[in-house]
């Protein structure tokens, strides 16, 4: 059981991010945000409140942003305790202090307090470091231990994927069930739902933690994954298979399937192992490429790359975390003012120029050899470099065999859900003439009176019966 310890005298209350209105603190994403007090930018990693209010031009919220020391002024919003700032649990330790002693407040020498020092210290050495692996790959990992991974900001993967290193998996929330639990140096709160409209409110200071599983491929693809140690510790314990716990046969069968298909996926994916020959028109498989660049500068709209990529067996995509690399002119790197997108690339993707690109394609010069991390690397235009993750995935048949079966069963899936839905919203077919149903029964008020029927049908296949006295049934 993983504990976080009592507040003692302070006041450590937490507010839930997903609650809106009021303020937020975070460390700036990039250095494109201007503060709304002084008119000036903030940096980047740079702490900066965000300020909710109800937009005037859509249903929802906007938030602008301040520098923390044009807070509490007549320039930025007001607050008076820490607490007030949801996301206050996550920032660096020193940064909580600096802010308390900004309040007037100070932080006691208890037990609680240093053990909070102490956890904070070890997940930033962690995040520090995870901060330059892919999200992709990040993302990965979190899903291997169930946890949901969908609109979910890059940051809080890093935070998710620290915790779970060092402390090891959250159990299912008492609650709803669900993977949704998160700790945030003070408490374990839910965010899923406790139903389809109302979320699970349920804390608590303890939760059992499991061993956190760390996808094979991933130990091989990322150095820091691959020399990772777990802590002393960490829980040695897996949480049990949801079927497998409850003692459900097909549950295990389920889970020795997998494992099968994690054996089969190792072999596949082990770097001694070298790619079949790969045909026409394959040349960018497992590639997912994104572009920046005028089309001027790059020597192609965006597209025609997009044809080009998708014609040779790779994958265009607009999210520099869905991409495995950037194709883009040269002097998109080099300009002051860049870009978010390339911002984001130079820390996550190699960047190659619209020559790398054409030489793999129509295979001249080093050709297919491009695919290989070792020999693109001398290509990549700086100061973005190669990351651990391989830039291409292996074209290996038996492994495209088993995705091509997997898409055939899935669109089977699909067509037979819609065969079914179809089969629901058919139409009943109209009565005949003189059958029980368009008879009044003998002991119905109006039969002495003249009485007709008006038999109609609507779009959700039911049957409307209307008398002449206003009286109307629906069977």
């Amino acid at each position: 059981i993983f504990r976080g310890g009592d507040s003692g005298a302070m006041s450590l209350a937490t507010v839930p991010i997903t609650q809106h209105g009021g303020c937020q603190i975070e460390y700036a994403k990039t250095g494109r945000s201007t503060c709304k007090g002084c008119k000036r930018s903030i940096e980047q990693d740079a702490m900066r409140v965000g300020e909710e209010t109800k937009s005037d031009r859509h249903d929802g919220w906007d938030i602008g942003w301040y520098h923390l020391k044009c807070c509490n002024n007549d320039r930025g919003p007001e607050f008076a305790s820490i607490n007030e700032l949801k996301g206050w649990e996550y920032l660096r330790w020193e940064d909580e202090v600096k802010i308390r002693k900004l309040l007037g407040n100070t932080i006691d020498d208890s037990v609680d307090q240093q053990r909070r020092k102490k956890e904070s210290n070890a997940i930033w050495e962690v995040k520090d470091e995870l901060s330059g692996v892919p999200a992709k790959a990040l993302k990965e990992m979190l899903e291997a231990n169930n946890i949901n991974t969908n609109k979910v900001p890059t940051d809080r993967v890093i935070h998710k994927c620290a915790d779970g290193m060092l402390w090891g998996k959250i159990g299912l929330c008492p609650e709803c069930k669900g993977h949704t639990v998160a700790y945030n140096s003070i408490e374990y709160v839910c965010h899923g739902w406790a139903s389809g409209f109302a979320r699970c409110t349920w804390t608590g200071k303890e939760m059992k933690r499991y061993k956190w599983v760390i996808p094979a491929d991933l130990k091989k693809r990322v150095k820091y994954i691959k020399s990772w140690e777990y802590p002393e510790n960490h829980p040695k314990e897996y949480l049990p298979a949801e079927g497998e716990a409850a003692g459900n046969v097909e549950g295990k069968e389920k889970g020795g399937q997998k494992e099968k298909e994690k054996e089969e996926e190792e072999v596949m994916d082990d770097p001694n192992v070298p790619e079949d020959e790969i045909p026409a028109g394959q040349e960018l498989y497992g590639m997912s490429i994104i572009s920046a660049g005028s089309a001027k500068d790059v020597g192609m709209t965006r597209n025609e790359l997009e044809k080009l990529v998708t014609s040779h067996g790779g994958e265009y995509v607009d999210d520099v975390d869905a991409a495995t690399l950037m194709i883009a002119a040269e002097s998109e790197l080099t300009k002051k003012a860049k870009t978010k997108k390339v911002q984001q690339a130079i820390r996550k993707l190699p960047i190659f120029s619209i020559d790398f690109f054409n030489n793999l394609i129509e295979r001249k010069e080093d050709g297919l050899k491009l695919r290989q991390n070792k020999v693109a690397e001398k290509f990549v235009l700086a100061p973005s470099k190669i990351h651990d993750e391989p830039i291409a995935k292996k074209y290996l048949k038996a492994h495209i065999e088993k995705e091509q079966k997997q898409a055939e069963e899935e669109q089977k899936k699909q067509v037979e859900e819609e065969n079914r839905k179809r089969e629901r919203t058919k139409k009943r077919a109209q009565p005949k003439p003189g059958t029980d149903i368009l008879k009044i029964a003998d002991n119905f008020p109006s039969k002495k009176a003249d009485a007709e029927i008006l038999v109609t049908f609507d779009d959700t296949c039911s049957l409307s019966l209307s008398l002449s006295l206003s009286l109307s049934l629906s069977l």
